[in-house]
């Protein structure tokens, strides 16, 4: 989602008025620091695990899962390998986290799985 707009940028094109969903990674080019930003992304696939959408900011990764709602909550500075679910024991983050994660789809019209309980 950064390419576009990082091509852009690189062709100095001011003037494009689309819906870009993504930030231009030319300032990593010039050894400049990004700003600070949450990454979300949408895994529709059932091959393994059952589909879910996924914000990451700063330390913390909120997993929810789209057939049930559930949610998952880690402080991958603390735990990589996301083996304790910390979202009952944080209430303020994991609601944070999940109202960003459900304006982002509701923003982005992504599609919910067939089986889904959810609205957005």
């Amino acid at each position: 989602m950064d390419y576009f707009p990082t091509f852009l940028d690189l062709a100095q094109v001011k003037d494009y008025d689309g819906k870009l969903d993504g930030e231009s990674l030319l300032p990593l080019l010039k050894n400049t620091a990004l700003k600070e930003r949450a990454l979300f992304w949408h895994v529709a696939s059932t091959y393994k695990n059952p589909p879910c959408s996924i914000i990451r900011k700063d330390q913390w990764k909120l997993i929810q899962y789209l057939n049930d709602g559930k949610v998952e909550l880690y402080n991958l500075e603390k735990d990589l390998k996301e083996a304790h679910n910390l979202a009952e024991n944080n209430p303020e983050i994991a609601s944070q986290l999940l109202g960003e994660l459900m304006t982002w789809r509701k923003n982005n019209q992504v599609p919910l799985p067939p089986a889904s309980t959810l609205e957005f």
